[in-house]
């Protein structure tokens, strides 16, 4: 057993310790865990994607984890893309956090993790803990510097999208 290079996003929701109501607990404990459905729902109707997706939540935020296969060719794997696409992904679950009133920031970092039947750790998962609470200071998902600067240039050359990597964008991402 050991690392294996991800991408892991933490999320969390911004004001939840102040939050006495049940009721506003409980729907946030609901909507995360309903973003932990969706997720396993949507790996399982895209199969032919070169990642997977592991989404554990609890309390007020969420770990998201985006891996290759363990099929997938070397030549497909791309960090900046696959960053790319779990940042969209993720970002939908912002959205529907921001529609129920709920304002929410996170961390963004590629690096190595474990996840094995009880639960995971790594570096990686640190890092997208410490962007989320030491820099992203307003409700945003902030990107690990480096990995960043390479997705912003990348989004910026849209002639080198893989399809079968981005099925999950909407038709106006794909090139094909």
């Amino acid at each position: 057993m050991s690392y294996k290079k991800m991408v892991a996003i933490f999320v969390d929701v911004i004001g939840y310790k102040n939050t006495t109501d049940f009721d506003k607990k409980y729907e946030l404990h609901r909507l995360f865990h309903e973003e932990v459905a969706i997720h396993a729902e949507r790996q399982l109707a895209i199969p032919h994607v070169a990642y997977d997706r592991k989404v554990f939540g609890f309390s007020d935020c969420a770990y998201f984890f985006f891996y290759y296969k363990e099929n997938i060719g070397e030549e497909r794997k791309d960090d900046v893309k696959l960053s790319h696409i779990a940042a969209y992904n993720v970002s939908l679950t912002i959205l529907r956090l921001m529609s129920k009133g709920y304002l929410a920031r996170g961390g963004l970092s590629v690096g190595d993790v474990l996840i094995d039947e009880l639960g995971f750790f790594g570096p990686a998962v640190e890092r997208a803990h410490e962007i989320e609470s030491k820099e992203a200071n307003v409700p945003r998902l902030q990107f690990d510097h480096d990995i960043g600067k390479e997705v912003f240039d990348w989004e910026h050359n849209l002639d080198n999208k893989d399809p079968a990597l981005l099925s999950d964008l909407p038709p106006t991402f794909r090139t094909s």
